[in-house]
This record gives C-alpha cells, sequence and structure tokens, in this order.
C-alpha cells in the first residue's frame, strides 16, 4: 500500500455509497514560475498501484478519458460537515480542461466542450497547484452523481462552484490517473507526485500496456 495525495471527497462519497507556494510580482514572471514547479495537491490517504495505463483505463471508475489541456484552477464547491454548518468542513479546487481527444468514453451530452475535474488541495499548496495552468495532459476521470445532497449525507455550501451551471463534475478515477507534462519535460503525476524524466504523453495512452521507468525521487 502506497500514499498518494488525493482529494478527500473520494473518501466522502465512497462512505455513502456513490462511485466512487508564491510572492507577488509580474504577470509574466509568475507565469515563467509556474512552469518551473510541478503541482501536488498535498493530501494523502493509502491507494493500491495500478500497473499501467491500461490497468487505469479498465477500473470500474474510471467512465472517460481524455488528452487536453488544463485551464486555470478555479475555486470549487464547499462541502458541510453537517446540516448545521453553514462554513463548510472540505474546500475543492477545480481543474477545467480544455479538451483536444476523447480516448475513452464519450463527453456528456450537455458537454461545452470542457471538461471539470474536482480535487482537493493542502492549505498552502495552491500557488504551487496553479502550475498546472496551460499544462497538456492525460486524465483518467470518473463523473460524480449530479444528484450529491442530504438524501445521501453529504452537505453542499456554493454547489455550483467551478463550473458553469449545469456541467457534470469529475474527479480522477485513481491517484494515479492525472498525468501532465512535466515542468523540466517528461511526465508528472499530480496526485500520486511521481515523475517519468524519460515519457511523453502518449506513453500514457489507455492502449499502453506498463507505465514507464519513474524518477529515483519525486520531481520538484
Amino acid at each position: 500500500m502506497k500514499k498518494y495525495r488525493a482529494p478527500l471527497l473520494i473518501t466522502f462519497i465512497l462512505l455513502v455509497g456513490a462511485v466512487q507556494l508564491g510572492c507577488g510580482g509580474s504577470d509574466d514572471g509568475a507565469a515563467k514560475s509556474n512552469q518551473a514547479v510541478n503541482p501536488q495537491t498535498g493530501s494523502s490517504v493509502d491507494y493500491d498501484p495500478v500497473s499501467g495505463p491500461a490497468e487505469l483505463s479498465k477500473l470500474p471508475g474510471t467512465n472517460l478519458v481524455v488528452a487536453g489541456i488544463a485551464q486555470k484552477p478555479q475555486k470549487g464547491r464547499v462541502w458541510a460537515d453537517g446540516p448545521d454548518d453553514k462554513y463548510g468542513a472540505l474546500t475543492t479546487t477545480v481543474v477545467p480542461i480544455a479538451v483536444e481527444v476523447v480516448e475513452q468514453g464519450s463527453l456528456p451530452d450537455n458537454s461545452d466542450g470542457m471538461v471539470y475535474m474536482e480535487i482537493q488541495l493542502a492549505p498552502g499548496t495552491e500557488p504551487e497547484f496553479d502550475s498546472i495552468d496551460g499544462r497538456k495532459g492525460i486524465f483518467y476521470l470518473n463523473r460524480l452523481p449530479d444528484d450529491l445532497g442530504p438524501s445521501n449525507g453529504i452537505y453542499p455550501i456554493d454547489a455550483e462552484n467551478g463550473r458553469p451551471k449545469g456541467q457534470p463534475m469529475f474527479q480522477a478515477s485513481h491517484p494515479q490517473g492525472v498525468l501532465i507534462e512535466g515542468a523540466e519535460g517528461g511526465v508528472w503525476s499530480v496526485e500520486s507526485a511521481e515523475g517519468y524524466p524519460e515519457a511523453t504523453l502518449e506513453d500514457f495512452l489507455p492502449s499502453e500496456g506498463e507505465f514507464p521507468p519513474r524518477s529515483a525521487a519525486p520531481a520538484s
């Protein structure tokens, strides 16, 4: 069993039976600085690793795989601890993804050409995580139920945050399933914080069997 950095909302949803760093400066300087780091979520729970993209694509929770470009992270939904909590115990971030190719599954009928990936970040990781903006990637996704609410023990606040009204929300189907261009080349696995220095994104398509060799130590 390995540690993975993941949105805790996955655990939250499973419990109710559902399917599953920075200073001020010029915008140009911030953009260049962002591209020099690899985004991490800073949260951790245990997970069972998979052997490669083919296994990822066959997981029960993987119902969409897209190649696309991550956009600037947005403030996401807030989830309350109970019916009397008006402030929220769990905050989320949403990464809009401009879809270039649907590799597996299909976009929802009402899709606007984007998919909206919800993720939880540990406090203080937001500036570093913004470096995901503009990175190409392969995303293995699970569509979240549209009816999350008090009827199944979840209490949303600002439930429409992070996406246009009516657009569905997705999460990574597995912590090894968010793969983007690395800051210094190669490929970076955002949630599991693993680097593949000699790889390209094509090595992570659903048709590929095993993961490429990882870096000896996580890149930063």
